[in-house]
């Protein structure tokens, strides 16, 4: 697994896969480039002293869970990092990972549930190893398979079955499902979730990535260049925020931040000019230009990490406990595939046993 970062119309540009991507030309005499190197290591060897500082936080102060939790951003500001180590390196994997603005990353995304899921993740071990993530061998029929080799004699698989009518039952949030039912618990809760609009284009265009060959890797962010944040506000794939970029004179945009998923790495799909290749094949969320040889596009909505929704993520569980209705999903926890499967097992167990836990929620100061 790889990450690089590149500057849009800017000269900054470095990826995981390589050291000399980082050591380039002037640079190795900047001072601001060992601080930006410096605190890498610090935040490795470091962040996670943020358990313990907010588990005495919350021994001296019990109403801490009703309040706005301190951000990623509020965070290295306290501690002192550098402008380049924030806008170059952790603002920016993180709005990769979660396609999120890097705005909103650094203004709302809680300090101690990201460092919580970086190490556990050992994504603070990138100094000294490289992470290697599999994949699983032929998608995700590998793992339907699986699924249906599980199943009960007298339990059936109805396949190519004929369609004989479409109806519409229900909507892609709970909380407008619900309707004018919804109780005030539910309409606490749930209207403290938020997702974010994202476009996707699936491509061939190996242009979009940078023209740096060590600045390549398998998740490719572009943060826009300094002057562009400041000055302008281009024109972008899909609809996205059409208010200033400027957010009280940062680096940070309202904008989803552009990443190009490299499937060559991710998938191990055969290179360019090898048997069962098809080109150089790429998916580009929210692309900062229209890549050539667009394949197909789509829309998706995924989870926002945000203070009010982890705080209400605390909460599902009392309305888990105390209703017939149970909800389940990756937006509980940090929105992956995992976090969703736990998920609905726990909720599965609820309606088998009567009782709830969910292992996937965010934990927090004494909990760690």
């Amino acid at each position: 697994m790889s990450t690089s970062v590149t500057e849009e119309d800017g000269p900054m540009a470095w990826g995981s896969t390589s050291l000399w991507s980082f050591i380039d030309g002037s640079r190795f005499f900047s001072p601001w480039f060992w601080r930006f190197m410096f605190d890498i290591l610090r935040f490795n060897f470091c962040a996670t002293e943020i358990f313990a500082e907010k588990s005495n936080e919350s021994q001296h102060d019990k109403t801490r869970d009703n309040e706005r939790l301190e951000s990623i951003g509020e965070y290295l500001k306290r501690k002192g990092y550098s402008d380049e180590f924030k806008r170059y390196y952790l603002i920016a994997d993180v709005a990769a990972i979660w396609c999120m603005s890097t705005a909103g990353v650094f203004k709302d995304y809680p300090a101690e549930a990201l460092i919580h899921f970086m190490s556990t993740h050992r994504l603070l071990n990138t100094i000294t190893e490289s992470l290697n993530w599999s994949t699983v061998k032929n998608g995700s029929k590998s793992y339907v398979d699986a699924f249906l080799r599980t199943l009960l004699e007298n339990h059936h698989v109805h396949l190519e079955t004929k369609i004989r009518r479409v109806r519409r039952e229900d909507d892609h949030s709970a909380l407008s499902l619900l309707g004018d039912e919804a109780t005030v618990l539910e309409t606490q809760i749930l209207g403290s979730f938020q997702a974010s609009r994202n476009e996707i284009a699936l491509h061939l265009d190996p242009t979009v990535l940078s023209t740096k060959k060590s600045a390549q890797a398998a998740w490719n962010a572009v943060v826009p260049s300094v002057q562009d944040t400041r000055s302008r506000t281009k024109p972008t794939f899909g609809e996205h925020d059409p208010t200033s970029l400027l957010l009280s004179n940062s680096y940070y945009t309202k904008r989803q931040i552009c990443v190009h998923d490299d499937m060559y790495r991710l998938r191990s799909l055969p290179w360019p000019g090898k048997p069962g290749s098809v080109g150089r094949v790429i998916v580009t969320l929210n692309p900062v230009r229209q890549p050539d040889a667009i394949q197909c596009r789509r829309t998706y909505y995924l989870s926002i990490i945000s203070s009010a929704g982890v705080l209400a993520a605390r909460n599902l569980d009392v309305l888990n406990k105390a209703d017939n209705v149970s909800y389940t999903g990756a937006w509980m926890g940090y929105a992956f595939h995992g976090g969703g499967s736990g998920a609905g097992l726990a909720v599965a167990n609820k309606i088998r046993t009567g009782t709830y836990e969910n292992p996937t929620r965010f934990r927090s100061g004494e909990e760690l």
